[in-house]
């Protein structure tokens, strides 16, 4: 009898111990650039997971909601900014991005990798409003139909180049892929630059990118205070219980 009460309650006692702890899958956004004013048709925004991403990172294979992201074709060029991007879930992640330059978007065709935001000069972009001090995975998409517009992002010691990078599943003619790795600021931050390639002998030149998935690494989960506390309260009952039952059956 005693056994059995001990290992009920212990076994209770743990259980809400442990559900009282923050567990949470990894925080996955994906977005997809493109023409808001469709000068050459509307885009289609990619739903659900892009294959090529799930074989770098199996975190990806939970993908599901997309932002798109708008940019008309006759931007004047400049700043762009998005706010509140969704997780795949299609929670709000307040999370946001902002690049410094862009020059305006474009619709190959109307779907990813051939949506995609263009420059003219190197930028600057930044995630912010993610959990802090976390591992990331920056898979990204890049357009180059001619071969011509090699172009590289750099975070930290990481970086891409296209001209090492993966043809796309999606496009393997006109787009390539590759992995960014990293770890976020104390802020919540990753911060990086897009710039033309050494060899990207393209008009201005130019710099074309489709889109991106982010997998943001979960806060490891520890029990909070009261939960210990909880559970030292129960070993004290459970003490008492055992000590006085012997008496009572008497």
């Amino acid at each position: 009898m005693r056994f059995n009460l001990m290992t009920t309650f212990l076994s209770a006692t743990a259980f809400i111990c442990f559900a009282a702890t923050d567990l949470q899958a990894n925080t996955i956004i994906s977005g997809q650039f493109y023409d808001s004013a469709a000068l050459n048709g509307a885009a289609t925004i990619y739903s659900g997971v892009e294959p090529d991403a799930a074989t770098a990172d199996s975190q990806f294979h939970n993908s599901n909601i997309w932002n798109g992201l708008g940019i008309s074709y006759y931007f004047a060029g400049g700043a762009v900014s998005f706010s509140n991007l969704v997780a795949s879930t299609g929670a709000n992640t307040g999370a946001g991005l902002i690049i410094s330059e862009v020059n305006g978007a474009y619709n190959g065709t109307p779907a990813l990798p051939d949506t995609y935001a263009f420059a003219y000069s190197p930028s600057t972009f930044t995630f912010s409003g993610l959990p802090s001090d976390q591992g990331f995975t920056l898979f990204l998409y890049c357009y180059d139909e001619l071969g011509n517009r090699e172009e590289v992002f750099t975070v930290g010691a990481s970086s891409f180049d296209t001209a090492n990078g993966n043809p796309s599943s999606e496009d393997p003619v006109s787009a390539v892929t590759g992995i960014i790795t990293g770890v976020t600021s104390a802020t919540g931050t990753i911060s990086g630059t897009w710039a033309a390639g050494s060899s990207n002998n393209s008009l201005s030149p130019e710099i074309d990118w489709s889109g991106f998935q982010l997998d943001i690494a979960s806060p490891t989960a520890t029990p909070e205070p009261a939960a210990f506390a909880l559970f030292g309260l129960g070993l004290f009952v459970l003490g008492a219980a055992c000590k006085w039952l012997p008496r009572i059956r008497a």
